[in-house]
């Protein structure tokens, strides 16, 4: 008889394996596995990047003999295609799993050409699906924002007073919030692949973007630099961490272009539309690099310009108990967009969190119905 509430319980644990590896197995999705057998846990495994083997396997060797008449929790579908490692259903089936559990079906289209779970049926293997789907879908946002819209998963960070500025007339952003959410937007940029600003946050804050533990994966610092004004002895050219500079195409192959090269640097052209880059095309650009999730931190051209495509999946809004009252100081979002209230796109609020006095809140788009 399955027990509903157990099923969940072990699926909370597959889910906690999974988040380990958060920040680390792009493109892969987060998976996390266990393997129970007479309300007994046999063995855990969780994917740690890729080309690495997966869960279900890593938990399936762990268990050895043991996992033979047992069931498995999986967050993910078990792949039932070739990769650099061999189907995870083949796997299931050989080690004699009677039972297989798992949360969120995969979208990836060579799964789905597949199809695991008719496979698994077909074996005799019990199959369920849909535990805690909610959850597992949150952990592979990125994962599965990328496989299915073939554009990275965008988190809009900002940082503001209350009365919506980013930064004073002169251009100084540092410091509006305080340590304690500067501390978290670490842990956000631990888990991006990249983290995204324009040349002009470099020219007035000459930032490093990098995670501040230089044994930590850092993510790729990609600035929006039309013009090619990225100065040679800037932060970004220091220490740990790639970076990459999108320039204008007739700034690609320039002398800049190749000094910037000696230093480290990726220069990568696009087309500018109107004086700007196309949002579409530079997430496309991106996602052809392998970057499945980008961390935009400003400033407020920037800000605009991704607000305008409408491609921000998450709006991360750290609000301080400051104001500075004052029509020259620099706005959230910077430039002109003459649309009406009636217009503009509504958001829904998903979190709300104190970090000392600043307030945190996580944002998303209104799905239409």
């Amino acid at each position: 008889m399955i027990d509903a509430h157990q099923d969940e319980l072990w699926m909370k644990l597959a889910l906690r394996l999974a988040r380990r590896a958060w920040g680390n197995v792009a493109p892969n999705p987060l998976v996390g596995a266990v393997i129970v057998k007479d309300g007994q846990l046999i063995s855990t495994g969780y994917h740690k990047k890729q080309g690495t083997a997966h869960a279900e396997v890593i938990a399936i060797t762990e268990a050895g003999e043991r996992a033979r008449g047992a069931t498995i929790y999986v967050t993910l579908e078990p792949c039932c295609h070739w990769g650099s490692t061999p189907p995870c259903t083949q796997a299931i089936i050989e080690a004699g799993l009677l039972r297989v559990v798992f949360s969120q079906t995969d979208p990836n289209p060579k799964v789905r050409q597949c199809d695991s779970k008719k496979i698994l049926l077909d074996a005799g293997i019990n199959v369920h699906s849909g535990v805690l789907l909610k959850q597992a879908k949150e952990q592979n946002r990125y994962f599965n924002t990328s496989i299915l819209t073939g554009y990275p998963y965008v988190t809009l960070k900002l940082g503001m007073t209350i009365d919506g500025m980013i930064a004073d007339r002169y251009g100084t952003s540092k410091w509006i919030t305080n340590e304690h959410s500067r501390q978290f937007v670490q842990k956000l940029r631990r888990e991006h692949d990249a983290v995204l600003v324009g040349i002009g946050t470099v020219l007035a804050d000459d930032p490093s973007l990098t995670v501040r533990d230089p044994k930590k994966k850092q993510p790729i610092r990609i600035i929006l630099d039309p013009q090619l004004e990225s100065p040679l002895d800037a932060a970004l050219f220091k220490g740990v961490g790639q970076t990459f500079i999108i320039t204008q195409s007739s700034h690609h192959d320039s002398e800049k272009a190749k000094i910037l090269q000696t230093l480290g640097a990726v220069v990568l052209g696009l087309d500018l539309i109107d004086e700007q880059f196309n949002i579409d095309e530079l997430l496309v650009l991106l996602s052809k690099q392998g970057i499945w999730s980008v961390l935009v931190e400003g400033g407020g051209g920037v800000a605009q310009a991704f607000e305008r495509s409408g491609r921000i999946n998450r709006y991360i809004v750290f609000q301080a108990p400051k104001i500075l009252a004052d029509k020259e100081a620099k706005h959230g979002f910077s430039g002109n967009w003459d649309h009406p209230l009636s217009q503009v796109s509504t958001l829904k609020l998903i979190t709300v969190r104190r970090y000392g006095d600043d307030v945190m809140l996580v944002y998303e788009p209104k799905k239409l119905s």
